[in-house]
């Protein structure tokens, strides 16, 4: 699977500007994994529209290593405009080490 463009953030929000609800790389990456574990249509969609930033890092930090190989295998990649919200956001919930830019400077906000 890839996703082409539109995943700047992690978790399902709707844009105050546009009024668009927008994915999250997030929720993707983990109905993916929902699939991989053999969940119904109904479970894989409700991670998709779920928006709990924290449920989304708890689910997230349950899967085991062979979930995540699974997933990776599947999940080639997805698209945002930014480099530095995807990183910020995963280690603002915990999944990620601190952010960081390449250079070694915090990322900007």
């Amino acid at each position: 699977m890839k996703a082409t463009a539109g995943l700047h953030h992690a978790v399902r929000h709707t844009d105050p500007a546009t009024g668009f609800t927008h994915f999250g790389y997030l929720n993707v990456l983990l109905a993916s994994a929902q699939a991989v574990r053999g969940r119904s249509a109904d479970e894989v969609a409700s991670v998709l529209l779920d928006s709990d930033a924290e449920r989304l890092a708890d689910l997230a930090r349950s899967l085991t290593p062979e979930e995540v190989r699974r997933v990776r295998s599947g999940f080639a990649s997805y698209g945002s405009c930014s480099t530095s919200v995807p990183v910020r956001e995963a280690a603002e919930l915990g999944l990620s080490g601190r952010a960081t830019s390449p250079a070694g400077g915090r990322l900007p906000r």
